[in-house]
């Protein structure tokens, strides 16, 4: 995964939506995106809220970030990935999508991912699984660059 220089965290209605993002290095073995105009390729963590209402428009947004040369790795319960269409075929070289499994949370039932998974009276209980991933998705940024995770196009570098 490429060095994280940047990481935004912004609330919207309650719900987290984090960003993180760095510039990739150029090399032989790496995708070759289009020109910027506005500098290097960037890598962009992408997690949306467990709504398919967010998460398909956040996918959509990914593959235009895509489409303009930056690599986005886009994060979801396992569940909701694989409802997901496919990734488009000219994009799917720079988005790699992360299943981040949800905590468990007193009364949202096993594989309820989403908030179509739940009904209206217990959409809160989605939100304390979200909240809850705070801290994995955290860890798995921590470790994704520990362990010098890469694929293709994507660095094997990062910064503390």
């Amino acid at each position: 995964m490429a060095p994280l220089d940047k990481c935004f965290l912004a609330k919207e209605y309650g719900v987290l939506y984090t960003w993180a993002w760095a510039p990739i290095p150029r090399g032989p073995s790496a995708v070759a995106p289009p020109a910027h105009p506005l500098g290097p390729a960037l890598h962009i963590v992408v997690f949306p809220w467990l709504a398919f209402g967010h998460i398909i428009p956040f996918l959509e947004l990914s593959e235009q970030l895509a489409k303009r040369g930056h690599f986005v790795t886009f994060v979801s319960a396992p569940r909701n990935l694989a409802k997901l269409r496919p990734v488009a075929a000219d994009v799917r070289p720079r988005i790699r999508l992360v299943p981040l499994p949800l905590p468990l949370v007193d009364g949202l039932q096993d594989g309820a991912e989403s908030t179509a998974d739940v009904p209206p009276e217990k959409v809160e209980l989605p939100k304390i699984a979200f909240d809850d991933l705070a801290a994995p998705f955290a860890s798995f940024l921590a470790e994704a660059c520990a362990d010098g995770e890469a694929r293709e196009g994507h660095s094997k570098q990062c910064r503390p």
